[in-house]
C-alpha cells in the first residue's frame, strides 16, 4: 500500500490498482451560495482521489445529524450529493445505516409515524437517483416485525430492500430491542405504494 499526502492511499489488488480516501466535512450554514455540504463532501472526496491518480466510482457516506435537523434539509443534502456524484462520474452512492431517521430513535423505531415518515423520505429521494445506484438506510416494517434495512434504488427506481441479519447487541448497542434479525436466505415481497418490492436476503 502506498499512502499520499492528499489523504488518499493506493493498494494493489488482483485486478490492478485500487485507491481509496476518507474525509470529514463540517460547514455552517449547510447551504450557501453555489452549493451545500452535500456537494462539498462529494467533490472534496473525489478531488482527494484525483490527487492519488484515481477516478471515483463508489462513494460511502456517514452523517452526523444534529438533533432537530429538519427532514427537508436531510433530503435536500442527500439529493444534492446524488447530483454531485453523478456529475463526477460516480456510479454507486451508499448512504448511512438508518440515515433517514438517524440511529438514535431507539424505541421510536417501532412508531408507525416514524416508519411512514421514513418511507415518504425514500420516495422523495428515489426519482433523484437517475443514473446511479443508491443505498438508503431506513427502518422497514414487514409482516409483524421492524427491520434495519437498506433500500436499493437503481436508476431512479426502487429495486429492492435488504434487511440486516446480524444485529449489534453488545456494549452500548441495543439493536435487538428495536429490530428483528432477518433470516438468512429468506426472500419475500413487500407491498408498498401499489407495487411489489423484493425484500430480504437479496444476494
Amino acid at each position: 500500500m502506498t499512502a499520499y499526502a492528499s489523504t488518499g492511499a493506493s493498494l494493489s489488488v488482483a485486478a490492478g490498482r485500487l485507491a481509496f480516501s476518507t474525509d470529514s466535512f463540517v460547514v455552517r450554514p449547510l447551504f450557501f451560495p453555489g452549493g451545500s455540504i452535500g456537494e462539498l463532501a462529494v467533490h472534496g472526496t473525489v478531488n482527494d482521489l484525483a490527487m492519488s491518480g484515481a477516478m471515483a466510482k463508489v462513494l460511502t457516506v456517514g452523517f452526523i445529524l444534529e438533533e432537530g435537523l429538519p427532514i427537508a434539509d436531510l433530503v435536500e443534502v442527500a439529493v444534492r450529493m446524488g447530483g454531485a456524484a453523478r456529475a463526477a462520474g460516480v456510479s454507486i452512492l451508499c448512504l448511512p445505516e438508518l440515515c433517514v431517521t438517524g440511529y438514535g430513535c431507539e424505541d421510536s423505531f417501532q412508531s408507525p409515524g416514524v416508519q411512514r415518515m421514513a418511507w415518504r423520505v425514500l420516495a422523495e429521494i428515489e426519482p433523484h437517483a437517475a443514473g446511479l445506484v443508491v443505498a438508503v438506510g431506513l427502518p422497514v416494517r414487514f409482516e409483524s416485525g421492524v427491520y434495519d434495512a437498506a433500500a436499493v434504488i437503481a436508476d431512479g427506481r426502487l429495486a429492492g430492500i435488504v434487511c440486516k441479519q446480524h444485529l449489534a447487541g453488545e456494549g452500548i448497542h441495543y439493536e435487538p430491542r428495536w429490530f428483528r434479525p432477518w433470516p438468512k436466505g429468506r426472500r419475500s415481497q413487500l407491498q408498498a405504494d401499489g407495487r411489489d418490492v423484493p425484500i430480504g436476503d437479496l444476494r
